[in-house]
């Protein structure tokens, strides 16, 4: 008998990243994937958020829009 067969591959035991969350913090904060409608209301908070952001993200001025 061949050495993997019957035996499953590593491949076959990774468990897909949407079924790893939301991952619980605290009772009222959850880490969560990010989808495409998410986009606007994590744009508007790095719109609220411009002046602390471009301290250490030199990059935030050139973003205009949601991707």
């Amino acid at each position: 008998m061949p050495p993997d067969q019957g035996r499953s591959s590593p491949a076959s035991k990774v468990i897909p990243p949407s079924l790893w969350f939301p991952i619980l913090v605290e009772d009222t904060i959850a880490l969560n994937l990010l989808h495409c409608g998410n986009a606007y209301a994590l744009f508007d908070v790095g719109q609220r958020n411009r002046y602390y952001l471009r301290q250490g993200l030199p990059w935030v001025d050139a973003v205009q829009r949601p991707m």
